[in-house]
């Protein structure tokens, strides 16, 4: 009888699970405008990181270094934006960059930087290929 109940539970367990969007998530028009209108750039450093994303997510060309988030953000009242995936790292928890593509280094406390909680606590997303 356990078996049975086992089997039963496998099953609804298997039937609730839904397939995985294949399509990463583009850029949402208003966010990205708005991160262009802020910082006077067409963004091309944030693109380019967008395609090999993408294309990690199809083919694991990157091994997986290029699954994450991107997030628009401020920093020092300037717009900034918090790349949450690996891109190589060997072990960051995150890039930030400036508008211009230059990284910027947060300032930590105790070696512990609240910018990445803030950031995804209150910072909007600009592009994910997670589910």
């Amino acid at each position: 009888m356990k078996a049975r109940h086992f089997y039963i539970a496998m099953l609804l367990l298997i039937l609730s699970c839904s397939k995985p969007d294949d399509n990463s998530q583009a850029i949402p028009a208003d966010v990205l405008k708005t991160a262009q209108l802020q910082c006077g750039s067409d963004l091309a450093w944030l693109q380019d990181i967008i395609k090999k994303a993408d294309e990690d997510k199809a083919t694991r060309k990157y091994l997986g270094n290029y699954r994450g988030t991107i997030y628009l953000t401020t920093y020092n009242n300037s717009p900034a934006f918090m790349i949450d995936m690996m891109m190589g790292s060997g072990g960051l928890a995150y890039y930030a960059y400036d508008c211009s593509g230059a990284r910027i280094y947060p300032a930590a406390v105790n070696g512990v930087s609240d910018f990445y909680a803030k950031t995804v606590a209150q910072g909007w997303i600009v592009y994910s290929n997670i589910p």
